[in-house]
């Protein structure tokens, strides 16, 4: 037996826990990179996307596969000088 789900629905921790790992894109810049919910903002609504593009600061859009010919900018595992810009 499973018991409730003990978090918010419509959260960042709930669609990840639901659907698994996901990207987030900007369609305008045609950029992606991994989604990363820092510590303390897991309860974060994801709809509208709390991400931001750094480029053109356009709300980026979470998916499950990127698009092809979208350009991988670096995540936080990367090396410093590489940091995500979203």
């Amino acid at each position: 037996m499973v018991d409730r789900w003990p978090h918010p629905p419509g959260t960042l921790r709930a669609i990840r826990q639901i659907i698994g790992h996901h990207y987030v894109i900007c369609r305008r810049c045609r950029r992606y990179t991994d989604m990363v919910i820092p510590r303390g903002q897991e309860d974060r609504k994801y709809d509208p996307c709390p991400y931001r593009c750094s480029i053109c600061r356009q709300r980026g859009e979470l998916v499950t596969a990127v698009p092809e010919g979208f350009e991988r900018i670096a995540g936080p595992n990367d090396p410093p000088a590489h940091r995500p810009a979203f």
